[in-house]
């Protein structure tokens, strides 16, 4: 049975999870703009404003559930050999986000309301936000180092980006904490625990399901369709590297060839001939 990478499952559930907000259906990006940093932040009519829907360790667990026992996972960072892991034993890290550099606002228009009616939502607006990431043990350590997941960093901007600019960040617990650095003032460990699947219930846990079930089946058909290395997209319209001839590499649009560059010229076929 062939290993997932855990890239790979991380780029779909993202993408998946993404796509099937019912919040973002049919919208696309008006207008976005910073703030000067040196105002003071102030949320001004707070009533009515929604807490995303992450996802985050939740959903990666609903994914294993679809998957058979001895199912593995590969962690490669960049060009070494990557490393098969298995599913368990993981764990979830919670943490307490103190001093976020960045507060975000995302507003969207109703289907249904009066003019400037509007969903709400935000990150980075209190000083002691929950964040959760999945861990799994290296293999081999004596020094107890884990690789972390964590699914749901860009919500707090650009610096939430990966090491080579990936929607998610993959790599070590060490690693993950140092990267923090850039999103808050401290990133304070809070609890761990065993990683298992949480009934959330209603029209969340039902949403994790149809994604989970949706990247599975992706999987499944992966030698026929394809997807965007840095997006997760698939469709007749993927471009394939012509740097690599054995491995299947897409890419939806130039500009995400570009930005998927930063990884994938480490295994890029033509580049490590």
């Amino acid at each position: 049975m062939e290993p997932i990478p855990l890239r790979t499952l991380t780029l779909l559930l993202n993408y998946e999870r993404a796509v099937s907000d019912p919040r973002f259906v049919g919208m696309r990006l008006l207008e976005s703009t910073e703030a000067d940093p040196s105002l003071p932040r102030r949320l001004v009519k707070s009533d009515g404003i929604h807490e995303h829907f992450k996802g985050g360790p939740d959903t990666i667990e609903v994914f294993f559930e679809l998957c058979p026992p001895d199912q593995r996972l590969s962690v490669q960072m960049t060009s070494e050999r990557p490393i098969l892991i298995d599913m368990s034993p993981r764990s979830v890290i919670k943490f307490s986000i103190n001093g976020p550099f960045l507060h975000v606002v995302t507003s969207t228009p109703k289907v249904t309301g009066g003019a400037g009616d509007s969903h709400i939502m935000t990150t980075g607006s209190k000083d002691s936000e929950d964040h959760g990431v999945l861990a799994f043990p290296c293999p081999g350590r004596k020094d107890k180092q884990q690789f972390v997941v964590d699914m749901t960093r860009m919500e707090y901007g650009e610096v939430g980006r990966g090491t080579y600019g990936e929607n998610y960040f993959l790599g070590t617990l060490e690693g993950y904490m140092n990267s923090m650095r850039g999103v808050c003032v401290d990133p304070e460990r809070v609890n761990t625990w065993d990683a298992c699947c949480t009934a959330l219930g209603g029209e969340t846990e039902t949403r994790m399901k149809t994604c989970a079930k949706r990247v599975w089946e992706r999987w499944q058909n992966r030698d026929s369709e394809g997807w965007c290395e840095h997006c997760g997209k698939g469709g007749k319209e993927l471009k394939r590297c012509r740097g690599c001839r054995m491995a299947k590499i897409w890419w939806c649009c130039r500009e995400h060839q570009l930005a998927g560059w930063s990884l994938h010229k480490h295994t890029c076929e033509r580049r490590t001939d």
